[in-house]
């Protein structure tokens, strides 16, 4: 049932009335109903079968309570465990002995008319609420441990308590006794244990975040249930067993229950049995139904029998520990970087270690050191092998990532963006094209009727603009016209929406028999709803309107809204201003059958049963002077899209109220009148109806089972032909303010936009330019506009020409926009796509990234969506684009800067450990960065680099540039030429300073303390090698803040103080640096510096802000031309 017209369709609760109806809405006229059923053995072998055939078999099984023995002790005649004795597996024999479906609705006090009555305290206490069981989450240590894993980490790790063990050695036991020597590994392992609570906090961060957004998700959530007799919508958590819950197409089921009504019914149980066939659901055969499962197609009612933990999904939920996001492909591109970029570092670690140590034995073969000292060198110098593999392995890669799509996530919420898979966020950023619904995400999805024709009288002129040409020519046609016309002359009075004498001598009988057509033959109707409790609760979130609303009007009765399909919500309003409300029509209307819109037909219909005392008033003035049957009468009802149901009609109401046959020349000026309201981009429907003759009185009335019935009732019952035309009325949706301007913006960002809709292909046409989507020129590309039909007959060659100038689809079915997105992806596009209906799931699964709507999506929809929008609007799509850009940009940033880190660290602590083996006095291999100092560095450059940078906010300007396209690399040339220009000169400066400050003497480089061993500098030597730390750290803050930008602009600063959390990091790696300096000597080996110093460190480390100018301003030499 879900569909363009229709999507969120509740189940009528007036085709199940409560008490008080049962005068005017009785089941008695159905009784030979079953008796039909049985006469015809091929009706009688459907899957499913008449609602009311299935009230009157659960009315029928209802049983005395005395008279089944109670087997539960409990206050309710069940107990959970019973329950699931019964469904798990289906026991209908166990279902049977419980008295069948109405004997669980006694057992559980509840009503299946009128639902559950207050109070529910012990009901909850007996069965629970319908909350899921949360899954597990990580606890910190959790995470603590999981990061320890880490194998190099393991291994720094044991050198450093080894080193600290022979420290502790040569403190107690060596001859020289150094009271400090375990100090350096210690440091290590401080440093290790700095880093693995740092990333344990950043993951349980990210959980934290990740889960806020899926509470936040299941919040949203509402249901249709009775109680007290009422329809109202609640939230999923509040349901309750015995509940008389509403299910419609495109549900997920929000509990375990049974069938109490049903008209075609089927369920997806895949996701509970692993099996996907769908399966039919009806009260007789087969009534239970599993929480999680979809309805896929029908409408109905069931008794809710398990709630949350006791329910079969929450049982299955129960079992599971939290999932892990999935990798997305950005961190599974990152992951593969980073593993290549760490065999690198490792091979040149080992290759390091391995000449040092050969060089080591050449030089010291014959000095006489003791086996300590030697094992000590050897350490040392393993340690540096290894912390050079810490520093290479860039595992902030993937965790740049992770901080920016969790970043922008709950970002994006605020946005009106629900970011369902993480995926979405990056993959959006490189969209090229958007296939966008028209109702309620280009529109307000405000729908009214503004103009039409009811019985050859127009209406609603004065609700048209003389500042469009084309609403002026809709007027001049309904006020210009000749009196040999049957569509009749208006005047139009701007002071009234529907004048007091348009339906003038049109018989009352006959407005209320059109107006009853509109009103019976629809899904729609006002329940009592938390809808603004709910809009407050996204605002919280979002911030996107007003938190202070409250769920109740402001003379404190429960607030009332219409829910259903919005065209069918307008129906329902024009029929009140005629005053004519819904609910007086339906109370006194029997239904025999619904035959429910979809997207092939564009079309619904509903029968009713009408007596034949009811008949006499309407028949008579309709069919004045006709001969008229004495039995009994069944009205079909019908409505849909007006180019087509006027087709299907013979016959028309004139003027008079009178039913005559249809003229080429009567067809012809509705034809145009509908044209004409397309023009003005109105929805048009035709509403049309046509008598049904009953079967002989012994049988009952015929009625349609399903879509595929028998043939005798589908004849007798067929709404494809005969139909008299009542009216047809134009639908005003219009465009949302801020959507040509998002359009644009779009435009602008290289993405193609591309309309999809139901509407006719004039409609479709006229709304496209008023959004922006087609230019308003009446010169278009041959394809730029096509309609559905077209479309899916193009051969693969032509879809080739085609989809290139194609800008709007009409008249388009969901399956249509699956071949749209495929064709699309085929031909190397990123598509996103929205959709709401339970139709839409197959084409949000295939597009790169599906949007489906908070508002008018089905929980299908919603279930096969990545983000959902929880305004349906486009321009909140347009801001996931600039989210999307700006996590791709924030990784990139990062990349640029680690890779420069990198290339310069493992470079120099390479040469300068080949420089000490060779020319060093004592010959023994120092890098001129310690462990501990390349361990500060690594916390800089991964966790804390990645939060600064991942962090920044998107600006409007990401949309100053085409998307990426999937073939792209990671590293641009531009940022080729960032990451070498800068590793050139923060080399040359580091090694500039490691060889101009070192004291030379005539043993070579001045480095150890003669007699002290590998663990005491000499005084220049430390101050050469704090100079070259503090250096060095101050390029990698310069060169973070220049890291900023990619790409050609040179303002490196803008909005930076929109990110305040670059600042603190960039700040407070500032302040603790100086600290290290000036007091962390013992752990760091660093000497304190003086001004002058200071001043060199910093201003060398500086130029690499006016280098980074510098570099983006140069010719880009041998760059290919893209």
């Amino acid at each position: 049932m879900a569909s363009n017209e229709s999507t969120n369709n509740p189940t009528k609760d007036w085709l199940a009335p409560d008490s008080t109806q049962r005068d005017t809405f009785s089941l008695a006229p159905f009784d030979g109903l079953n008796r039909k059923l049985t006469a015809h053995s091929d009706i009688s072998n459907v899957d499913t079968v008449s609602f009311h055939s299935q009230v009157d078999l659960v009315k029928e099984s209802a049983v005395d309570m005395d008279t089944v023995p109670r087997t539960a002790s409990a206050a309710f005649g069940l107990t959970p465990d019973e329950i699931l004795d019964m469904i798990d597996p289906k026991s209908p024999e166990k279902l049977s002995a419980f008295g069948g479906v109405s004997g669980i609705i006694q057992r559980l006090q509840s009503n299946a008319e009128n639902g559950l009555s207050e109070p529910f305290d012990a009901r909850t206490a007996a069965f629970g609420d319908n909350t899921m069981p949360a899954a597990v989450l990580r606890s910190f240590w959790d995470f603590a441990k999981e990061a320890l894993k880490d194998r190099t980490l393991i291994i720094l790790l044991i050198a450093a308590f080894a080193e600290v063990a022979i420290g502790i050695y040569k403190s107690v036991f060596a001859e020289d006794k150094d009271p400090l020597g375990f100090i350096d590994g210690l440091a290590i392992i401080i440093a290790v244990v700095v880093i693995v609570l740092i990333s344990s906090v950043n993951d349980y961060r990210k959980q934290s975040q990740f889960q806020q957004l899926s509470s936040f998700s299941s919040s949203l959530s509402r249901v249709q249930v009775t109680r007290n007799g009422a329809n109202i919508q609640i939230k999923t958590t509040e349901l309750l067993v015995g509940d008389i819950c509403h299910i419609n197409a495109g549900d997920l089921l929000p509990a375990d229950g049974l069938v109490i009504q049903a008209f075609n019914v089927s369920t997806d149980e895949s996701a509970m049995t692993g099996e996907s066939v769908t399966l039919t659901k009806d009260a007789v055969n087969d009534p239970f139904l599993f929480s999680g499962t979809k309805v896929v197609n029908g409408v109905g009612r069931m008794v809710v029998i398990a709630t949350g933990r006791n329910s079969m999904n929450g049982r299955l939920m129960a079992a599971l520990e939290a999932a892990e996001p999935e990798p997305t492909p950005l961190q599974f591109k990152l992951g593969g970087l980073a593993d290549v970029i760490a065999k690198f570092g490792t091979y040149i670690a080992v290759g390091m270690f391995v000449a040092l140590a050969i060089l080591y034995g050449i030089f010291h073969r014959n000095d006489g050191k003791s086996v300590v000292k030697i094992v000590n060198d050897i350490i040392n110098l393993f340690i540096i092998a290894i912390t050079l593999v810490v520093v290479a392995v860039p595992e902030g890669l993937p965790l740049a990532v992770t901080i920016s799509l969790a970043h922008a996530t709950l970002k994006m919420l605020k946005d009106n963006n629900l970011v369902r898979h993480l995926k979405a966020c990056e993959t959006m950023g490189n969209a090229t094209t958007i296939c966008s619904d028209k109702t309620g995400t280009l529109t307000q999805n405000k729908m009214t009727v503004v103009v039409g024709v009811i019985a050859c009288r127009p209406f609603g002129t004065e609700n048209l603009s003389t500042n469009s040409n084309d609403e002026t020519a809709l007027i001049d046609m309904f006020t210009k016209r000749t009196a040999d016309k049957a569509i009749k002359n208006t005047v139009r009075n701007a002071d009234a929406t529907i004048q007091p004498d348009t339906f003038s001598g049109l018989p009352d009988a006959v407005l209320n028999h059109i107006a009853r057509s509109m009103n019976v033959n629809s899904t729609a109707e006002e329940v009592v709803t938390d809808a603004a409790e709910q809009a407050a609760a996204v605002a919280v979130q979002t911030e996107a309107i007003s938190k202070d609303k409250k769920s109740r009007k402001d003379d404190g009765k429960p607030a009332t809204e219409f829910i259903g399909s919005k065209t069918e919500v307008a129906l329902l309003e024009f029929t009140q201003k005629l005053g004519r409300g819904y609910k007086q029509d339906r109370d006194n209307s029997q239904v025999v059958e619904v035959i429910p819109f979809s997207s092939d037909r564009k079309r619904m219909s509903t029968i009713i049963h009408v007596p034949q005392e009811q008949r006499s008033g309407v028949e008579s003035v309709l069919f004045a002077g006709q001969t008229q049957t004495a039995a009994d009468t069944n009205w079909l009802f019908c409505k849909g899209a007006a180019e087509l149901v006027v087709k299907l009609c013979d016959r028309y109401v004139n003027a008079e109220g009178q039913v005559v046959p249809m003229t080429d020349a009567v067809r012809a000026e509705y034809e145009a009148a509908i044209e004409t309201m397309a023009s003005c981009a109105l929805r048009t429907i035709c509403v049309a109806f046509k008598p049904l003759a009953s079967g002989p009185s012994d049988s009952g009335p015929q009625i349609i089972l399903n879509e595929e019935t028998s043939a005798d009732a589908t004849e007798a019952a067929s709404d494809d032909s005969n139909l008299i035309l009542g009216g047809i009325v134009g639908i005003k949706d219009p465009i949302r303010p801020e959507v040509p301007a998002a359009v644009a913006d779009c435009i602008r960002a290289g993405v193609v936009v591309r309309m999809v809709t139901g509407d006719n292909i004039t409609t479709a046409r006229s709304i496209a330019k008023n959004a922006g989507i087609l230019p308003s020129s009446d010169a278009l590309p041959e394809y730029a506009v096509m309609d559905g039909p077209t479309f899916r007959k193009l051969t693969p060659e032509m879809m080739d020409i085609v989809l290139p100038q194609l800008r709007v689809l009409a008249r388009s079915s969901p399956l249509d926009k699956q071949v749209l997105v495929n064709n699309l992806k085929r031909l190397g596009e990123t598509v996103a796509v929205t959709g709401d209906g339970t139709n839409d799931a197959p084409a949000l699964k295939s597009a790169d990234v599906g949007f489906s709507m908070g508002i008018a999506g089905t929980e299908m929809a919603k279930e096969a969506s990545d983000i959902i929008l929880l305004d349906d609007n486009f321009a909140s799509l347009t801001k996931a684009i600039i989210w999307g850009r700006s996590v791709y940009d924030s990784v990139r940033k990062f990349l640029q800067f680690q890779l420069t880190v990198n290339i310069v660290a493992v470079i120099l602590t390479v040469v300068s450990s080949f420089l000490t083996s060779i020319f060093s006095e004592g010959k023994i291999p120092m890098s001129a960065l310690t462990a501990v100092q390349l361990l500060w560095v690594n916390l800089i450059m991964d966790t804390f680099a990645a939060l600064a940078l991942a962090t920044d906010p998107p600006t409007p300007e990401l949309l100053n540039r085409p998307p990426a396209r999937k073939s792209d690399s990671l590293i641009n040339y531009d940022m080729w030429k960032m990451i070498i220009g800068q590793s050139i000169f923060q080399i040359a400066a580091c090694l500039g300073l490691y060889c101009g400050k070192v004291a030379w003497i005539d043993g070579g480089m001045d480095v150890l303390v003669e007699g002290k061993g590998a663990d005491h500098f000499t005084d220049s030597y430390t101050v050469m090698g704090t100079l070259v730390f503090n250096t060095f750290v101050f390029c990698q803050l310069f060169n973070e803040i220049n890291c900023r930008v990619i790409g050609k602009e040179l303002n490196i600063f803008k909005n930076v103080n929109k990110n305040p959390l670059f600042m603190i990091i960039v700040g407070g790696s500032v302040v603790v640096q100086v600290v290290i300096v000036q007091f962390g000597g013992v752990v760091f080996k660093t000497t304190s510096l003086g001004g002058m110093d200071w001043l060199l460190c910093i201003g060398v480390a500086l130029i690499t802000l006016p280098l980074g100018a510098l570099i983006r301003m140069m010719p880009d030499f041998f760059r290919k031309q893209e």
